[in-house]
Formats: C-alpha cells, structure tokens, sequence
C-alpha cells in the first residue's frame, strides 16, 4: 500500500500515499498492510478544500508513452 495514487479533484491534481483500512465486524477501522484482493477497503486522504458535487478520480499510474495528463 506505499504507491502513491495520482488525484484529480476538481481543477486540482495531486499524488497520495494513503493509508487503507477495513470495517470489522466491531465497527471499527482497522487498518491493512496489504490491499485485499477480493475484498472492499476504504482509503482515507486529507485533500485540498473543494466545492461540493466535484468529480474524483484516482490513478495508481500514467503511461511513459502518455505525454500530459
């Protein structure tokens, strides 16, 4: 879970590391160390102020052949 995620919130774009957690049956959040892979999981991020009903988008990467994102 250390690769960073590219962000496109709105007009801003970003790149996180963002820990990932699980809901368990105690309602509670526990985090992963590893991503499940066929499971649910939540990732938590502190981003930029951004006005309501803006798109999110998240990226793990780009392409080398991909000139601008």
């Amino acid at each position: 879970t250390r690769d960073p995620l590219i962000l496109s919130l709105g007009w801003r774009r970003f790149q996180k590391i963002s820990p990932y957690s699980i809901h368990d049956h105690n309602g509670l959040h526990r985090q992963l160390k590893y991503t499940p892979e066929h499971m649910h999981c939540t990732s938590l991020f502190w981003n930029p102020l951004t006005p309501r009903d803006k798109g999110l988008l998240a990226i793990q990467s780009i392409s080398q052949v991909q000139v601008q994102f």
